[in-house]
């Protein structure tokens, strides 16, 4: 009896099935059970579409590994796993899928196989690892990941002769395609199956692994047992948000902006009151102190770490290097020495700047232009923020230090004033990228969240659907919108996109882009206003350059009015109170125009370079008083 059952058994065994090595949707919520992965595993997290997600927290490589026991003389293997890289891959940013090792550990010097999914030609292509010694077995197509959105199932098959057959294909594709075979039987068996992440700071949380299947099996390369598309939406209004740069869209309305660019000294040679180095002064907008352990900041695509310390509420903190600490041992500055700090372009570069859990606070883009005066350009000041409490932060937000020192760093800006962010935004160009891919380009930074809300974008037609949506990072001032499938030649697709906001909260116009194959035209909803509580005057530009070529001389004053009988007074102090020039107008022919300022006084002499303030009153006969206070800048 005992023997017929123990027979029973053998008989039974033999009669299932090889079972899958790794079946692994992150379904659960967890990569610690059902299977367990262990590596780097603070590097990683389940993010809320149950996805494996890279978590990084600097510029680093990071490694997840589960066991496998494989024979691959036994039966045929094959491995299958969604990935998403959401950026163009480098030589600096790439991941790794170890099909086979014989390490648990995949940094350490292993044999087996392992795919390299981006490089610097952009290939997803097959290694052999001889103690950590890649060979190439199949190069990848060059350009397969040449986008900002690579999402792609990816198949191998191990025939057991040796034959070793790769295939991929996007998410939104109906078939594989073969990217190339080899026969290789250096290695047979293994222990481990995992992934590795190599990136850079901005990239630490931008890669993206699911459904993941290790089997041997009888399944041939044409019928695979591949896991359904995870990335495409079953409901065309709730298209996929991409988790980057964090997984929380709203993290920027409340923390950007918390700690801002004050004040940069980029060139400082000839400068005749202050030491002659570089510097970055931060300033607290917040009512609480902020530490800043862990944070840092970027100068272009290269990072510094923030020395610890902590900025007071309403605060200062000056950025600068070590070896600069013995031309700054008599100086009151709030000053955090940098072990490593970039050198500082005089022509202007990209800054950003992060906090300890890699959100970003704060993007600037400066230029030689902001002084606007070509005697402070040439050196000897720094650039000023005017009033630190404007997000939108564009060039019309800075300007040369007035200062006779040449910059005031951790003081009060020379150049502070009160300059509300009242600029709209715009989408300037909708350009097409491939045959489904579509960038939009607006003209101010945007709301990260704002431009990932797919609420806030409605394709006409029921066979489109938007399913990626990525800004440019840090900038935020582009964004892609990727589409289901491509577009057509002959027949028109139409997006309504509204509700967009930028930095300062203020609304884009609701804008029709109206797209084909071959173009595609941006226009805007011309804006109808009934209601007397709008902005009735404005400035496009608040700065003159008397000697710029690329001014006229002047300033102007736009104002447009819900009716008719308003009259203007219109007076122009400085900062100290004295005014220079005004105009009063009795009741205004017409209910839209402009009013010029040429940068003199009312006696014709030409005002001194610095801050002044238009304070204008609009006065209704019916009682109704409206008061604006706007600054401008008059450069040298």
């Amino acid at each position: 009896m005992i023997l017929r059952n123990i027979l029973f058994l053998v008989f039974l065994l033999i009669a299932l099935p090889l079972c899958s090595q790794v079946n692994d949707s992150f379904s659960d919520g967890n990569f610690t059970s059902e299977p367990v992965w262990n590596g780097t595993s603070e590097l990683f997290k389940i993010n809320n579409k149950k996805q494996l997600q890279s978590a990084g927290v600097g510029s680093e490589s990071s490694f997840l590994s589960t066991p496998i026991t494989l024979n691959l003389d036994d039966a045929q293997t094959s491995w299958s796993f969604y990935i998403k890289l959401s950026f163009n891959p480098s030589d600096q940013n790439y991941a790794r899928s170890y099909l086979l090792s014989d390490k648990q550990n995949l940094f350490e010097p292993l044999d087996g196989y392992f795919l390299q999914i981006g490089n610097a030609n952009d290939q997803i292509s097959l290694y052999r690892s001889d103690k950590g010694i890649p060979t190439l077995l199949i190069e990848g197509e060059k350009a397969r990941m040449s986008g900002t959105l690579n999402a792609f199932q990816v198949k191998v098959i191990r025939s057991v002769d040796g034959t070793w057959t790769l295939s991929v294909k996007r998410v939104e594709d109906l078939e594989y395609t073969t990217e190339g075979t080899v026969a290789d039987n250096t290695y047979r068996n293994g222990a481990w199956f995992g992934f590795s992440c190599t990136y850079t700071q901005s990239r630490r949380s931008s890669f993206y692994m699911d459904d993941i299947l290790v089997d041997q099996g009888e399944d041939g390369p044409d019928d695979p047992d591949i896991p359904d598309d995870p990335d495409i939406p079953d409901d065309p209004d709730d298209p996929i948000i991409p988790d980057v740069p964090d997984a929380n869209e709203d993290s920027l309305v409340t923390n950007y902006g918390k700690i801002v660019f004050n004040e940069l000294m980029v060139n400082p040679s000839g400068v005749s009151g202050l030491p002659e180095v570089e510097y970055i002064e931060l300033y607290n907008r917040s009512t609480a102190s902020v530490s800043l352990r862990g944070w840092s900041f970027f100068y272009g695509e290269k990072g510094f770490a923030v020395p610890a310390s902590v900025i007071p509420p309403k605060g200062y903190w000056v950025l600068t290097k070590e070896s600069n600490r013995s031309f700054l041992t008599d100086s009151d500055w709030p000053i955090a020495y940098c072990t490593s700090f970039p050198a500082l372009l005089n022509t202007g570069k990209l800054l950003y700047l992060l906090d300890n859990t890699g959100e970003l606070i704060q993007c600037l883009e400066y230029s030689d232009k902001w002084y606007r005066s070509a005697k402070k350009k040439a050196g000897g000041y720094s650039l000023e923020c005017i009033d630190p409490d404007n997000l939108g932060n564009q060039s019309c937000n800075w300007i040369a230090s007035m200062a006779s020192s040449g910059g005031t760093p951790g003081k009060v800006n020379s150049v502070a004033a009160v300059l509300v962010d009242t600029i709209t935004p715009h989408i300037t160009k909708a350009t097409l990228l491939l045959d489904d891919q579509l960038e939009l380009s607006f003209s101010k930074p945007m709301c990260y969240s704002s431009l990932v809300n797919g609420h806030n974008y409605a394709v006409d037609s029921s066979n489109y659907q938007i399913i990626e949506l990525y800004p440019n990072y840090p900038q935020q001032t582009t964004t892609a919108v990727k589409l289901n499938i491509p577009l057509s030649s002959e027949i028109e697709t139409r997006i309504t996109i509204d509700s967009l906001r930028d930095l300062s909260g203020l609304l884009v116009p609701r804008t029709y882009l109206v797209a084909t194959k071959d173009t595609v035209i941006v226009t805007e909803e011309i804006q109808k206003e009934t209601n007397v509580s709008r902005e009735m005057l404005w400035l496009e530009q608040n700065y003159l350059l008397p000697s710029s070529p690329d001014q006229d001389g002047h300033i102007t004053l736009f104002y447009s009015f819900p009716c008719e009988g308003w009259k203007v007074k219109l007076t122009i102090y400085n900062l100290q109170g004295l005014k220079i020039s005004s105009i009063e107008t009795g009741s205004l022919p017409e209910l839209e125009g402009c009013f010029v300022w040429n940068g003199k006084t009312n006696t014709g002499n030409e005002v001194v370079p610095g801050i002044y303030l238009f304070h204008a009153e609009c006065i209704h006969p019916s009682g109704e008083v409206r008061t604006y206070k706007i600054p401008v800048i008059v450069g040298s």
